[in-house]
C-alpha cells in the first residue's frame, strides 16, 4: 500500500517555511502479528513541533527524511492485534501522513465517537485529549490550583491550550481576563465567559504594560503563552503572593536565536513564585487515575472544544507554518481533516 507522508528535508536553524518540507510516496510494509493499520482522519499540528525541528531542544526529536510525530485520530482498516480490531477508532502518534501502521503502547488511546456526529466527536476528542487539552487542565487544576474567586490572567487566550484553559478557570469559579489580538477573538472569549483585552503583538512594551494596567484588577494567576513582553506584562500585573505560570513561549519556538528575557524584577516586588508548565510527568500511561480524571472532566463538562480546520494533507505544511506568521483567523486547536 502506498501512503503519502510529510517528510522534514532538513533540521531546521532559521524560520520554518512551507519549503521545508516534502510530501512523499512511501510504501508500507505488511503488517505484523500485534500491529494494526490505521487510517489517519484528522492530524493536527501545534507550535512547540518547531523545537523539534531544530538541532538543539525539543522533547521528540524529528529527523530529516522521516516521518514526523504528530497527534492523530484515524480507523482501523487492518489489523493483527485482537484489542484492536478493524473499525476501532484511535488516537496515536502517527500523524503528518495518510496511514500509520500502530502497535499496542500506552501511546494508543481508543476513541469512542458519536457514531451521529461523527466529525463533531472526533474533533472534540482530538481537542480535549490531546497536548493541549493535557496542558490546559493540567495548568489550572495542578499548577494553578484555581479556586473560587481567583482572578486569572492569560495570554493567548483563543489559542489550542489558551481557549480550554479559560473555560476551565471559569468553571472552578475563577474571574479570567483573556489576552488576544483580533476583535473578533475578544469576542470569542467573552462568548466562553471571560473578559476579552486586546493587546497587539506589535505594540512596544509600554503600550503593552498601559493595556494591562488598565484592566484595573491584578492577577492571582497569569498563564503565560506568547512569549517576553506578554510575559512580562502579565508578571507586573500580578497580585502580591500572585503565580506566574510559564506554559509557552509561541512567538519565540521560531527564533533563530534565545532574544534576551524580561525584567524579572517584579519577582521580587510582588512576592511572586514562577512555575512551569510540562504535564508530561502525568503522562505516563493513559490508565492512570490522572488521565482518568481529564476524561472525565471534559466528559461530564460542557467545555467548548474550538478548532480551525484545512483539508488535506498538502495544507499541513502551511497550517504549521501558519502558527508562526500571524494565522489572524485561526482559533483553537489546529487540526487538518486528511
Amino acid at each position: 500500500m502506498i501512503s503519502k507522508e510529510i517528510h522534514l528535508k532538513y533540521k531546521l536553524s532559521q524560520h520554518v517555511s512551507e519549503y521545508d518540507f516534502n510530501i512523499v510516496d512511501v510504501e508500507l510494509p505488511e503488517i505484523e502479528l500485534g500491529e494494526f493499520l490505521v487510517k489517519n482522519l484528522y492530524c493536527s499540528t501545534d507550535p512547540f513541533m518547531r523545537s523539534n525541528m531544530s538541532f538543539e531542544g525539543g522533547f521528540f526529536r524529528m529527523e530529516p527524511n522521516a516521518p514526523l510525530y504528530g497527534e492523530s485520530i484515524g480507523i482501523v482498516e487492518e489489523s493483527k492485534c485482537s484489542d484492536y480490531p478493524v473499525g476501532t477508532y484511535v488516537w496515536h502518534n502517527k500523524g503528518w501522513r495518510e496511514y500509520g501502521i500502530c502497535k499496542d503502547t500506552t501511546a494508543i488511546l481508543k476513541v469512542q465517537p458519536d457514531l451521529d456526529s461523527l466529525d463533531e466527536s472526533l474533533i472534540r476528542f482530538a481537542t480535549a485529549f490531546s497536548l493541549v487539552g493535557r496542558t490546559s487542565y493540567y495548568s489550572m487544576t495542578n499548577v494553578c490550583n484555581i479556586q473560587q474567586g481567583d482572578v486569572l490572567g492569560i495570554d493567548g487566550a483563543t489559542g489550542g491550550v489558551g481557549h480550554l484553559a479559560v473555560q476551565i478557570a471559569i468553571s472552578k469559579g475563577a474571574k479570567v481576563y483573556g489576552i488576544t489580538s483580533t476583535d473578533e477573538k475578544v469576542s470569542k472569549i467573552n462568548e466562553l465567559g471571560g473578559i476579552g483585552i486586546k493587546v497587539l503583538p506589535n505594540w512596544p512594551l509600554q503600550k503593552k504594560l498601559k493595556a494591562y494596567n488598565d484592566i484595573g484588577e491584578k492577577f492571582d494567576y497569569y498563564h503565560a503563552n506568547v512569549g517576553n513582553d506578554y510575559t512580562l506584562a502579565g508578571l507586573q500585573n500580578l497580585a502580591y503572593g500572585g503565580t506566574l505560570v510559564l506554559c509557552g513561549a509561541m512567538k519565540h519556538y521560531n527564533d533563530a536565536t534565545h532574544g534576551p528575557g524580561p525584567n524579572l524584577g517584579a519577582v521580587i516586588y510582588n512576592d511572586a513564585t514562577i512555575r512551569g508548565c510540562n504535564f508530561s510527568a502525568k503522562n505516563t500511561t493513559f490508565g492512570n487515575e490522572w488521565n482518568q480524571e481529564l476524561q472525565s472532566f471534559f466528559n461530564k463538562t460542557k467545555i467548548k472544544c474550538l478548532s480551525t480546520l484545512t483539508h488535506g494533507l498538502e495544507s499541513m505544511p502551511a497550517q504549521f507554518v501558519g502558527h508562526f506568521n500571524g494565522f489572524k483567523d485561526s482559533i483553537g486547536k489546529r487540526l487538518c481533516k486528511i
